[in-house]
């Protein structure tokens, strides 16, 4: 007799989380917060990545209770290759995340 894990109803695979394929990169956070968001981002299937690798970074969160945010070399790079149609980095703030929990 084999034993098999049996999965439950309700566990989602990792193909049906919100947030899988997107690699998210993050700007203007305290390191304590971005600890935070990094566990929130790879729990919805995400996954973190400290540095802007244009070539790979498909979302830049960005803080919206600094300037720092806006004002980060990640930021203006982002921006940067979004403006002259190099990529399509989304750049959002911390509030879009929110959304894909719900």
């Amino acid at each position: 007799m084999t034993n098999h894990p049996q999965e439950s109803s309700t566990s989602k695979t990792t193909s049906s989380l919100p947030l899988t394929k997107t690699i998210i990169c993050l700007s203007g956070y305290t390191t304590t917060h971005k600890n935070t968001l990094h566990t929130q981002i790879q729990s919805l299937g995400g996954t973190y990545v400290r540095d802007l690798d244009t070539s790979i970074v498909t979302h830049l969160l960005v803080s919206s209770s600094s300037s720092s945010g806006k004002e980060s070399a990640k930021y203006k790079q982002a921006a940067k290759k979004r403006m002259y149609g190099g990529g399509s980095i989304e750049i959002l703030t911390e509030e879009w995340l929110r959304e894909c929990w719900r």
